[in-house]
């Protein structure tokens, strides 16, 4: 995200906070566990320690189906009382078939399913240190071989005890940000005496991690805190500490004059296999599932390299060597100076996609890639011909949710037969361990195809206001969806998104993104006679322009909003798209269209009209306004008074509209009742309401 788009949020954070806003019904929103992590085949107490919106939590879901969670009571006082429920306390057990990696939890309770948060499953024993211990100039001894679970105080240091009886390898990881945690890790080891021997920062979502292969006998300490000294409950880590035999002779590492002005002191004997690392990742939610009868594997989203055959991959060339097309190639970046060259021979008119994987895929790069076409004049002298070049992807998406790569990938159509070649080369000189500066290079003919990616629509214009939470539907009520588009390697066609797998009762029309945008809104409805269900759906996309082209959305979501030290909202990609469906909380506001297509010729006004059923708590005055419309359509507000439950809507196209089927989507701010917990009392707030979307036929004057 660039430093404009930054300033912008901050600002419109900054003086958004004194002003009213407009909400969703609220969900829970869920910013930490007492801890995120347990070993496999335990049993442990688990509390939501940081949440809003969810005093009346019962229930915690795992994206694993052996991940189980049960909800803890008081005791009952008397033989005669009834045990009441003890909520956001659990006892959560980790079946031995687990395997061990990164998997998803969210909260549920009375306003629905939370936002997700990740949960380590670790291989090891956790330890959970007192804070009186890590909090001494001691420190607290580590248990190697064990994986502890902190989180950082403000204006502190968490300090931890390490002694070696012998020579060793040492290699500590503190992990934080890949966990979802607020916190940026520094990790720090001194000797006895306190010299400072090896720093490290965490960065992106890369650990924090010191790595030595030869480290004498003797007592060492650890030190943990934020990079910007901030503390709390959503600051949390895992530290893992691994020992082994040395890889040479012993060396102190006190002699190393550089250790403690550098960075990060890894030493990487051979890099990790960025392939591998797509190919089994260990962030489950990487690995989403994919019903072979609906959708083709395709990459991950950390590659965004849809379809790349992994077994075909070859080395970068050192020298320049002429390549034979469809190509794909792994390599390290080097300085600015040594780009990576890619020569091959190219045709008259012919379209060639080419895409980079490595900021995207965690890599600690900024790649820029350049086309060129190349000449020799008579004597064997080369120059080279700039076709195109790209830095950064342009951005998809508006609001919170701004899906940006720092990876070049464009469409590029070579102007005549003759020597190309691609060059490759990173923006960052700063040093970096090898396995943070590999890439993988594809060059191809063109295979036009798109991704999805979904996550709920949050109803707000300023995006610094947006806010972590799930979502719910209510009987009789409506919840939407933002879903965005991303166009790949040419494809510029019509998709129709669907919802697959909604309990029954729950419907959400089809919609048509045209040609023209690139991100629409699914509208859930909930039946008045809809049962009570949480669980997960698919968003799904068809080309309507070849039928077998069929995407699943990615599930999306906010994780932390814009603050005055975070100016830009946090958001990832999550492992299920959960909806929470109540039929004990009736919805307070109905809608629907009394035709639910209408027809128009372009130029010519027509009316569409909504029909609103006020239930208890809704009878508030409510705007309608139209988002995401086409360019150059003209759809006013409209304003409905309290005592009125219709809305005439005035649609107007330009002339120069396509015939076709095009879907509209609203939303509806009004004020409504809403009550906290089963016993509080009622009290008013300011909602924003997903319309059910209107499909518009634009037929020919």
């Amino acid at each position: 995200m660039n430093s404009m788009l930054r300033t912008l949020l901050l600002l419109g954070y900054l003086f958004g906070s004194g002003m009213v806003s407009a909400w969703a019904q609220p969900t829970p929103q869920l910013r930490a566990l007492n801890q995120h992590v347990a070993q496999v085949g335990t049993t442990v107490p688990i509390q939501a320690v940081a949440v809003e919106q969810g005093e009346e939590l019962y229930q915690l879901q795992f994206s694993h189906p052996e991940m189980v969670a049960r909800m803890l009571t008081e005791p009952a006082s008397s033989p005669t009382e009834i045990s009441r429920p003890k909520y956001g306390h659990f006892e959560v057990a980790i079946s031995p078939r687990v395997a061990p990696g990164i998997y998803e939890v969210a909260a549920v309770g009375r306003h629905g399913v939370s936002n997700p948060r990740s949960f380590l499953v670790s291989a090891n024993p956790v330890v959970i240190p007192e804070p009186s211990a890590v909090e001494s100039s001691a420190g607290f001894p580590v248990p190697v071989g064990s994986l502890i679970w902190d989180r950082c105080r403000a204006q502190e240091k968490q300090r931890y005890q390490l002694e070696l009886s012998q020579p060793q390898s040492v290699n500590v990881t503190v992990h934080a940000q890949s966990l979802d945690s607020n916190a940026i890790p520094v990790l720090i080891l001194r000797d006895e005496q306190g010299l400072e021997l090896a720093r490290s920062r965490a960065v992106k979502r890369q650990p924090a991690q010191i790595e030595l292969p030869n480290v004498v006998a003797g007592k060492y300490s650890l030190e943990v805190f934020d990079f910007l000294h901030q503390g709390g409950p959503d600051y949390y880590f895992a530290l893992d500490v691994q020992i082994s035999e040395p890889i040479t002779m012993p060396v102190s590492i006190a002699a190393t004059e550089n250790a403690a002005s550098a960075e990060s002191t890894n030493v990487i004997s051979e890099p990790a296999s960025l392939i591998n690392s797509l190919k089994t990742p260990l962030d489950s939610r990487q690995r989403f599932w994919r019903d072979p009868a609906i959708v083709a594997a395709v990459g991950d989203w950390a590659s965004l390299a849809g379809g790349l055959d992994f077994g075909q991959v070859i080395p970068a060339p050192t020298p320049a060597t002429m390549q034979t097309l469809p190509v794909v190639m792994h390599g390290l970046f080097g300085g600015p100076s040594q780009p990576v060259r890619i020569d091959f021979q190219g045709g008259a008119g012919q379209g060639v996609w080419l895409e980079v994987v490595s900021a995207s895929a965690g890599q600690l790069t900024d790649p820029q890639m350049l086309l060129y076409r190349v000449r020799r004049d008579d004597a064997g002298i080369e120059s080279l011909q700039l076709i195109t070049h790209q830095d950064d992807q342009p951005g998809v998406g508006t609001g919170p949710v701004n899906i940006a790569s720092a990876d070049p990938a464009f469409l590029a159509t070579l102007p005549e037969e003759g020597h190309y070649c691609v060059m490759l080369m990173d923006h960052i000189t700063s040093p970096r361990p090898n396995e943070s500066r590999q890439f993988l290079i594809s060059i191809g003919a063109p295979q036009p195809d798109f991704q999805l990616i979904a996550h709920p629509l949050f109803h707000n214009n300023d995006p610094a206001q947006a806010r972590p939470g799930g979502a719910q539907v209510q009987s009789g009520g409506t919840v939407a969806w933002h879903v965005h588009l991303l166009r790949r390697q040419g494809f510029a066609g019509p998709v129709e998104l669907t919802a697959a797998g909604l309990p029954e009762g729950v419907v959400a029309t089809p919609v048509v993104v045209h040609p023209a945008v690139n991100q629409a809104t699914l509208v859930v409805h909930a039946d008045m006679n809809v049962g009570e269900s949480c669980g997960d759906f698919r968003i799904v996309g068809r080309s309507l322009g070849e039928p077998n082209l069929r995407r699943v959305a990615w599930p999306a979501a906010i994780q932390y909003p814009a603050s005055p030290r975070r100016s830009f909202v946090q958001w990832s990609l999550i492992a299920e798209q959960r909806l929470r469906v109540t039929r004990e909380q009736e919805a307070p506001l109905g809608m629907n269209w009394a035709m639910d297509t209408i027809s128009i010729k372009p130029t010519v006004p027509t009316t569409a009209i909504l029909n609103l059923q006020r239930r208890t708590g809704g009878g508030g005055q409510c705007v309608v306004r139209p988002i995401q419309l086409p360019p150059g359509w003209s759809i006013g507000e409209v304003t409905v008074p309290p005592d009125q439950t219709q809305a005439n809507i005035s649609i107007q196209v330009p002339a120069e509209t396509s015939v076709g089927r095009y879907t509209i989507s609203f939303h509806n701010e009004t004020k409504v009742q809403w009550k906290p917990t089963a016993e509080a009392a009622p009290q008013e707030i300011q909602v924003w309401l997903p319309v059910p979307t209107l499909t518009i036929e634009v037929v020919a004057p």
